[in-house]
């Protein structure tokens, strides 16, 4: 008998709810977020890649973007939305 990939999640699921049922808890819970410091000036150090900027230098806010050479969905971007 094959096991089909929605038999595998309706039966996965329903483990997932039996043992949260059983102990109070989720094997699916995430960890809360923890704050983390950075080093700036070794952030914005110039990398091999052309950096992207958009908006004033002197933003109070900086957000830096990160990305995979080797994950389609960075791919799909850089190459037809870039």
């Amino acid at each position: 008998m094959a096991l089909t990939r929605r038999d595998f999640l309706v039966s996965s699921s329903k483990l997932s709810l039996g043992v949260a049922a059983l102990g109070g808890f989720s094997l699916t819970a995430s960890l809360p977020a923890q704050a983390q410091s950075v080093d700036v000036d070794a952030l914005m150090a110039k990398g091999s890649l052309n950096d992207i900027v958009v908006g004033n230098s002197d933003a109070p806010v900086t957000i830096v973007e990160y990305f995979s050479l080797t994950c389609g969905h960075c791919a799909n971007f850089h190459k037809n939305l870039h």
